[in-house]
Formats: C-alpha cells, sequence, structure tokens
C-alpha cells in the first residue's frame, strides 16, 4: 500500500488539529499584534497631524504678527511722514501769510511815506516865505527810506534848493541887524544860515558877528570859538582889533583869568594906536585887580556900531 493510501490515524488528526489550532492563535495574535501597531502608527499620525497643525498655526500667528507689526510700522512711518509734511506744509502757508501780512504793512507804510512827502513837498512850494521852511521840517521827520527814489531825489534838491535861498536871506538879514547893532536879531537869523547851509564853512566874517553878537547878549562861552577863530586865522582881518577886545571880555567872564591878561596885552601890544587901547587897558587892569581878589571883573562896555 503506498504512503498517500495509507490511512491516518486518529494521532495524526489530533495533531494536525492540534497545529492547525497553534497556527491560528498565532496567527490571531499576529493580528492583534499589526492591529496594535497600527492604532500606534495612527495614534503618532495623529499626533503628529496635530504637532503640525500647532506648528503651522504658531507660524501662521507669527507670521500674521510680523506682517501686521510690519503694516503697522509701515503705517505709522506713513502717517509721521504726512503729519511731518502736514507740518512743513502748515509753516510755509504761515510764512506766506507772514510775509503778505509784511507785504501789506510795508505798502500801507508806502503810501503814507508817499503821502508825507507829496505834503512836505507842498510846504516847500506853496507856502509864502519862510513858512516853506515848515516843508524842510517836515521832510527832516519823514523816513525817505520808503519813498521811491524819484520822490526822495526831487524832495532833497527842492529841500537844498529853499535851504540856499532862505539861508542867503536870513544871512542878508543878519548882516543888516549887525550893522544896526541888533545883535540879538543878528545872532538868530546867522545861526539860522549856519544851521540851513550843512557842510558850509563858516567865514570870517560870520565868525566875526556872531562872536561880537554873542558877546554883547552876554552869552560869553558861546562867543568864545568865534572870537578865538576871527583873532588866530587871520591877523589881517579889518575886525579883529575889536575881536581881541572882546575875546578877552569873554575869557575874564566865563573865569579864564590868566588867558584873557595873556590875550588884553597882547592886543595892546600889536595895536598901541588902536581906538580899543583904553579898552585893552581897562581890561589888563580889571583882570589883574580880579586875580588879586581871587574873583572876576565886570563885563566891560557896549562894542560900537559896526560897519
Amino acid at each position: 500500500m503506498s504512503e498517500e493510501s495509507k490511512p491516518v490515524t486518529l494521532e495524526e488528526l489530533k495533531r494536525e488539529v492540534i497545529e492547525g489550532r497553534n497556527l491560528v492563535i498565532k496567527t490571531d495574535n499576529l493580528l492583534k499584534t499589526l492591529h496594535a501597531e497600527l492604532k500606534q502608527v495612527g495614534k503618532s499620525q495623529e499626533d503628529f497631524g496635530r504637532k503640525q497643525w500647532r506648528s503651522s498655526a504658531v507660524a501662521y500667528g507669527i507670521f500674521a504678527a510680523l506682517a501686521g507689526g510690519g503694516s503697522l510700522m509701515w503705517a505709522n512711518a506713513r502717517m509721521e511722514g504726512a503729519q511731518a509734511e502736514r507740518g512743513r506744509l502748515e509753516q510755509q502757508v504761515a510764512d506766506l501769510r507772514s510775509a503778505v501780512d509784511l507785504l501789506k504793512g510795508e505798502a500801507t507804510f508806502a503810501r503814507g511815506a508817499s503821502e508825507q512827502a507829496a505834503e512836505a513837498y507842498r510846504l516847500m512850494t506853496a507856502l509864502p516865505g519862510d513858512d516853506r521852511m515848515k516843508g524842510v521840517d517836515a521832510l527832516a521827520k519823514l523816513d525817505l527810506a520808503r519813498v521811491t527814489a524819484l520822490e526822495r531825489k526831487a524832495l532833497e534838491d527842492r529841500a537844498e534848493a529853499l535851504r540856499k535861498e532862505v539861508g542867503a536871506a536870513a544871512l542878508e538879514r543878519g548882516r543888516a541887524a549887525f550893522r544896526r547893532s541888533d545883535y540879538a536879531s543878528a545872532e538868530a537869523d546867522l545861526s539860522r544860515y549856519v544851521a540851513m547851509s550843512p557842510g558850509v564853512e563858516v567865514t570870517l566874517e560870520l565868525d566875526h558877528m556872531l562872536g561880537v553878537s554873542l558877546n554883547q547878549m552876554k552869552r560869553h562861552k558861546d562867543a568864545l570859538p568865534h572870537l578865538t577863530r576871527s583873532v588866530r586865522e587871520d591877523r589881517k582881518n579889518k575886525g579883529r582889533e575889536l575881536s581881541m577886545a572882546l575875546l578877552a571880555e569873554s575869557l575874564e567872564a566865563t573865569g579864564n583869568l590868566d588867558k584873557a591878561l595873556e590875550m588884553a596885552r597882547e592886543a595892546s601890544g600889536q595895536y598901541p594906536d588902536s581906538e580899543y587901547l583904553p579898552r585893552y587897558k581897562s581890561r589888563i587892569a580889571s583882570i589883574k585887580r580880579a586875580l588879586a581878589d581871587g574873583g572876576t571883573a565886570d563885563g566891560g562896555a557896549a562894542v560900537p556900531e559896526s560897519n
């Protein structure tokens, strides 16, 4: 009998059943183990997914925060730039308004100055005689920087011509007053001539007339410079003899006794035949008494009429 047709015994069947059962148990255990591993893998995958999601969420949050912060910083920068530009423009507007106000003010002042200039010119031309000098006085108070060059030139030319005209008239009146011994009027007119003629050379004639007039008005201190120039600058001056007598008197009256004595002695020595010799000697005696007494002497006699 062949081995294939050999009948299977009960023992063999039992063994095969046991082996099959063991195989089933082993397979079942493997399946359980596989299932457990699959569950572990699935859980690991879920944990990884959650971690990935959290990481992504954090990354998205950080990105959003950075983007938001960057946007905020950019917006703030733009806002600051806009505010700075606005401030600059507002300052420009304020500066322009100030410039406009300044120009308006300058225009107002210029218009007022032009009106004052026109009034001063009218006074210098329309008024009679010396009243025209009111226009010169008005011109002195005028701010010439605010008038046009043409207006300034016209005013200055007119004022110069008027000063010469009125000054010449004042000079002639002063000479006439001096000849008639009206010393107060002579001094006033001659001083007015000098004041209205800036830069004019004060001649020896003017010095003599002013010195004599001031001396006779007892204004000895004011008379000194005029009499001194009249005496010192022209020794051939026709009125020098009188000027020396009056200079000695004014020096004595102002307390300059030593100089007064020197002047009186110099005059008596240079002009021994002068008509004023008695006055020289009288002045010498007066000064000597004053020096001896420590006081001052009398002012002297009136000046004779001069031609």
